[in-house]
């Protein structure tokens, strides 16, 4: 859930805080392109793989990012009975792009289905989630504030128990150096699984570029624990000034 690469312009200790959440009457924020309108972004053909190397006869899952339009299309389908998706902070129409204003950038993406197979790789059950994301940086500190959330949109009958494990993980100077988001937490239709936390740089030199990973699972009742978590190509990249200079 990936993170669209991105670049977050750096910022200048005199910026007003509260330009994170509202651009000027006369600014139009930055939108950039969703990850997924090609073709789709899958690990089960590694999950595939994983439980005939295993010798599993049970069944087993994989996560596939949708394509935006397919994504779009199953909006329309559903109309107001829909689980609502998530929410960020900032405003405008965030599916399948960033939203960015200097301090402040979000995304929100109905786009990653979880598939449920038997040994034969007959589809058994699926989910279909949304994500969310919100970055804010801090106009006076190297750190910076991120919103992670997580919805199941629908679940096929006879979809098990699920859980789900996202983790953050932020390369070089970044501290901490990795964030369990949410660790085998149980989710189901229209719950919603929301994690805030802080991440601070210490710069070695006078920029940092830093790369933000993330990295999503579920795990179903009865099913072989063998599936790879999705590398969400929501990548986000923050160069980021070191204070001083």
């Amino acid at each position: 859930m990936g993170l669209l690469a991105l670049g977050v312009p750096a910022y200048s200790q005199s910026e007003p805080v509260n330009d994170r959440l509202s651009a000027p009457s006369n600014a139009e924020p930055e939108r950039f392109p969703g990850g997924t309108a090609g073709a789709e972004k899958s690990n089960c053909a590694e999950a595939a793989a994983r439980h005939k190397a295993a010798g599993s006869t049970g069944l087993y899952g994989c996560i596939t990012e949708v394509s935006e339009t397919e994504a779009r299309q199953r909006s329309a389908a559903t109309g107001a009975a829909a689980v609502p998706l998530p929410v960020n902070d900032c405003t405008g129409n965030e599916n399948g792009s960033w939203w960015a204003l200097r301090l402040s950038q979000c995304q929100i993406d109905p786009d990653v289905r979880y598939t449920l197979r038997d040994k034969d790789g007959t589809i058994v059950a699926t989910a279909l989630f949304a994500i969310a994301q919100q970055m804010d940086l801090s106009a006076t500190s190297l750190e910076w504030t991120e919103t992670d959330q997580l919805v199941m949109l629908e679940a096929s009958p006879k979809l098990p128990a699920l859980t789900a494990t996202w983790t953050t993980k932020c390369a070089a100077t970044c501290s901490p150096a990795t964030t369990a988001v949410f660790s085998k937490q149980p989710v189901k239709v229209g719950q919603l699984l929301k994690k805030t936390y802080k991440v601070a740089d210490v710069p070695t030199k006078k920029y940092d570029f830093l790369d933000v990973d993330y990295t999503l699972n579920f795990d179903a009742a009865g099913a072989t624990e063998i599936t790879p978590p999705l590398n969400l190509g929501r990548r986000g990249t923050v160069r980021r000034p070191a204070v001083g200079r």
